[in-house]
């Protein structure tokens, strides 16, 4: 069973001059299949974040089809499609976007508030309390953003992205701003208590073998490995 396809997917962005667009992704074909992990390198500017973007239907493909188990991303109107992305698909950012008012356990259950499933909601605070005890954080509860670590930051978001146990977890250079202890840390945590799910990640997760256009260079895969593939797709 294919989880999630990408289907002659491309995006064009119009130039400044408004005379020429702007190809960032041109026929993409990818599909990951159930517990089979992904990562997408390259250098800056070659479509790994818009890549991500359109995976998780933030964007939408100027032409193509993204596919979550079946269902045509591209053919929903956009609240449907935030209570799928709220439900069915984890997001881990570049810059975390905790909220800098809120404890980690109120960062982490932000997502459940619009959850439409009540028995998930009425299970998420004592899911968030195991999950960020297996993190190393269960000493962090009631410590805001600004009290913690880059690395404890980034566990928080990862436990946030999971707290609604989605199908697929994406992740935008999730160890661009760690340390090497720390990005080691990242590929540990990640698949935690995500089981058979998915997960997609771009940036320096795994060595750098190309960039992010055509039919699939730069993407790297590995079953059940968390971040880190080195299988060439």
């Amino acid at each position: 069973m294919t989880v999630l396809e990408l289907r002659n997917v491309t995006k064009c962005y119009p130039s400044a001059e408004g005379v020429e667009t702007l190809t960032i992704l041109h026929n993409v074909n990818l599909t990951l299949g159930p517990g089979e992990s992904l990562a997408v390198v390259g250098p800056s500017g070659s479509g790994k974040s818009t890549l991500l973007n359109l995976m998780g239907s933030l964007d939408r493909p100027t032409n193509g089809q993204v596919l979550l188990e079946g269902q045509d991303l591209t053919q929903i109107a956009e609240p449907e499609l935030a209570a799928l992305r709220n439900r069915r698909i984890g997001f881990v950012f570049q810059s975390h976007y905790l909220l800098p008012q809120c404890s980690v356990l109120e960062n982490v259950l932000v997502p459940t508030l619009v959850c439409a499933e009540t028995a998930l909601r009425k299970t998420a605070e004592e899911r968030a309390r195991r999950w960020l005890d297996k993190v190393g954080l269960s000493e962090r509860l009631a410590h805001r953003p600004a009290q913690l670590s880059g690395g404890e930051r980034q566990r928080v978001a990862v436990v946030r992205a999971l707290i609604n146990e989605p199908r697929i977890l994406l992740a935008d250079e999730p160890t661009g701003a760690l340390d090497t202890a720390s990005a080691k840390a990242w590929a540990t945590c990640c698949p935690v208590e995500s089981g058979r799910k998915n997960h997609f990640s771009s940036g320096d997760a795994c060595a750098r073998i190309g960039g992010a256009h055509g039919t699939g260079d730069g993407i790297a895969r590995g079953a059940g490995e968390g971040v880190g593939g080195r299988r060439d797709a």
